[in-house]
């Protein structure tokens, strides 16, 4: 059985149609990490800014202590910045973690493409070479045909066409 180009279009589209949820599902999952992440930086900007505007007006309001306060705030402040950066640098770990686990699974997919595509190849190949086969097991055929015929022909066997 002989493969014909629209074969190997529909196993193309076969194989697409394969790794197109794929893509999506990576593509729906970057999609789904990003926006969690735009939300927590969001709320991480929100909730700095509502502390800094009360800072600010604590510091009007007291004005009197400002030396006193200002000690306290700094060192508050400061342990607040340290907890963003441990959290920032957990997010960033965890993103990290993320992506490489998803570059991980983007490599097999794209190793799983180049064997497909090499057995595509290998197939088309196989396929010219029925085609050749084939072409000549004809040819062999039709000549031992016109042989008989000739002999049958010859030997008064099978009557001469007018």
């Amino acid at each position: 059985m002989a493969l014909i180009k629209e074969d190997l279009q529909a196993i193309a589209e076969i194989v697409a149609d394969k790794i197109a949820p794929m893509e999506r599902s990576m593509n729906e999952r970057f999609d789904s990490m990003e926006k969690s992440t735009n939300e927590r930086f969001d709320s991480m900007e929100k909730s700095t800014n509502e502390r800094f505007d009360s800072m600010e007006k604590s510091t009007n309001e007291r004005f009197a202590s400002l030396n006193e306060r200002f000690d306290s705030m700094e060192k508050s402040t400061n342990e607040r910045f340290v907890s963003l950066n441990e959290r920032f640098d957990s997010m960033e770990e965890s993103t990290n973690n993320h992506f490489k686990e998803i570059d991980g699974r983007l490599e097999v997919i794209e190793y799983k493409e180049g064997r497909t595509h090499e057995k595509l190849n290998d197939l088309s190949l196989d396929l010219n070479l029925i085609k050749r086969d084939f072409r000549k097991d004809i040819r062999s055929l039709q000549d031992a045909q016109d042989t008989l015929v000739e002999v049958l022909k010859y030997n008064g066997i099978l009557p001469l066409a007018k």
